[in-house]
């Protein structure tokens, strides 16, 4: 009995991620993959592959898309007032001339890392990887205003406008093209690239 309600359970676990199903949404005027994937939380590259879209650029109003149901995000722990100002100076040094969403989105690659398995699992011991940020090698400023630090807090509350990156580059000024290139790029916010 006991080896049936086991056996039982271990099949249960494997139904479950097929369980959350796929949805269809209808594509209203103005909408592309990408801002249909942001209001409803998945990432563009599930709906194109649930969709075996050649061009995700050639949707038509009236269309119907098959959309993956979001997996529920996982509840992470609250970050230090410590950790925010170091996250607010990261922010301010790697994106103070761009828009505000794009100075959330490098705040939000920050959160993305902690939670990525393949990087550190703190806020700090992300932030000082060698070779992952140039302001912390270059010297991080001693004090940023105060909307920076707002802004690492809300890259733990709001929507990830970077559809899960672990990356960012500025295609401009990188000195890295073929690393750029073997990576998947997710979304342009001002002059930054996202990517994972």
């Amino acid at each position: 009995m006991h080896r049936l309600v086991a056996w039982l359970l271990f099949i249960g676990l494997f139904a479950l991620p097929a369980a959350a199903g796929v949805e269809v949404y209808t594509v209203k005027p103005g909408d592309t993959i990408y801002a249909v994937a942001r209001e409803l939380k998945v990432h563009p590259r599930e709906i194109i592959a649930l969709n075996s879209l050649d061009d995700p650029d050639l949707i038509g109003v009236g269309m119907q898309l098959k959309v993956p149901r979001p997996a529920p995000e996982r509840r992470q722990r609250e970050a230090t007032p410590e950790e925010l100002e170091l996250m607010a100076k990261v922010i301010y040094a790697e994106a103070r001339g761009e828009p505000e969403l794009g100075q959330l989105a490098v705040a939000r690659v920050i959160v993305n890392r902690v939670r990525d398995p393949g990087f550190p699992d703190t806020i700090t011991e992300v932030i000082y990887q060698p070779g992952q940020f140039l302001p912390v090698e270059s010297g991080l400023p001693e004090t940023v205003p105060a909307r920076f630090v707002e802004l690492a807090k809300r890259a733990f509350a709001e929507e990830d406008p970077t559809f899960g990156a672990v990356f960012f580059y500025n295609p401009d000024k990188t000195t890295r093209p073929d690393f750029w290139a073997t990576r998947t790029k997710l979304v342009k916010i001002g002059n930054h690239v996202f990517a994972r």
